[in-house]
């Protein structure tokens, strides 16, 4: 019983390990988010974070960078602190027009300045990846 219980743990820890990530090693989180403004380039990856509001069953990252695709398992947001959620992707050096997808509404960045428009009446948040 013992050995079935220890193995068990061993292989809930292996899977909790091996997610993707959603937050750079060496970031303090507290200190990033009480002044967070847009996504942000750092030595792990480019980190994407929401904290305007609790989506009810789902948020995503869409945009250019994966052809547009509004519910890609590979890009959905998890909660990192406390009403928080964030994503740290490895994205190629370029510009790239994204946006939130938030319970199935995609939504500009609030805390993205850079946007423009989409031609439709719209706003895509912008991100330049040195």
């Amino acid at each position: 019983m013992r050995v079935v219980i220890l193995a068990a743990l061993i292989s809930l820890t292996v899977i909790a390990c091996t997610g993707p990530s959603t937050w750079p090693d060496g970031l303090d989180k507290k200190t990033a988010l009480a002044s967070w403004q847009g996504p942000r380039a750092t030595e792990d990856g480019v980190l994407f974070v929401w904290k305007n509001g609790q989506p009810k069953q789902s948020l995503y990252l869409t945009g250019s960078f994966n052809a547009w695709r509004q519910a890609d398992s590979d890009w959905k947001l998890a909660e990192t602190a406390p009403r928080v959620w964030s994503l740290l992707r490895d994205l190629d050096p370029g510009k790239y027009m994204y946006l939130f997808v938030v319970d199935g509404r995609m939504l500009p960045d609030p805390s993205n300045t850079n946007t423009q428009p989409d031609g439709y009446g719209g706003t895509w948040s912008l991100l330049t990846v040195p």
